[in-house]
């Protein structure tokens, strides 16, 4: 009915390792300052060891 076009996340790059929720949270607002509005971050469990990872994601 409709040719609406489905947007996906596509993972861009890894912005950095943190110990603290509160260091990444911090990068991710740095980072959101200086992007464009289809970019956003995700913060994730890192896969080694403790602390987070922030995931840069663009959405096409």
């Amino acid at each position: 009915m409709f040719n609406i076009p489905i947007r996906k996340p596509v993972p861009v790059s890894v912005i950095g390792t943190y110990d603290s929720l509160e260091a990444a949270s911090r990068q991710v607002d740095l980072f959101m300052l200086k992007n464009d509005p289809d970019a956003c971050a995700n913060i994730v469990p890192a896969e080694k060891g403790t602390g987070y990872t922030v995931q840069a994601v663009k959405w096409q």
